[in-house]
């Protein structure tokens, strides 16, 4: 090959390498908000499992631990207990939120125990 030509060839391929790299950056862009709702909700079913989770753990606690309490007093030791765990995880979460899963967990835990064995 020429070696002019050799030159010219070399040009247009970093052109094109150019443009297919710009490409790929303007797509990558509007693609980056459909990643980031997909991993904000995938992430919040994450945070709702463990808040359930920690819903039963507290109403076992609050249970076992202040049995002797009224149902208020045993609300507010659950609630602390949940809202400390979260806390520790860098979970953001409401207290009418904490008090739905700590509600919630109570009620299965009641409906469980009514069931015949």
């Amino acid at each position: 090959m020429h070696p002019v030509w050799s030159g010219v060839v070399q040009q247009v391929l970093l052109i094109l390498l150019q443009l297919f790299i710009v490409g790929l950056l303007a797509w990558l862009h509007t693609l980056m908000p459909v990643l980031q709702n997909w991993a904000k909700h995938h992430l919040s079913a994450q945070q709702r499992q463990l808040l359930m989770q920690l819903g039963k753990e507290a109403v076992v606690f609050s249970e076992t631990a202040y049995g002797s309490l009224n149902g208020a007093q045993k609300l507010g030791y659950a609630m602390d207990y949940v809202a400390r765990v979260l806390g520790a995880t860098k979970v953001q979460v409401s207290p009418q939120e904490i008090r739905a899963a700590i509600e919630m967990a109570l009620l299965e835990s009641k409906k469980q125990s009514d069931l015949p064995g």
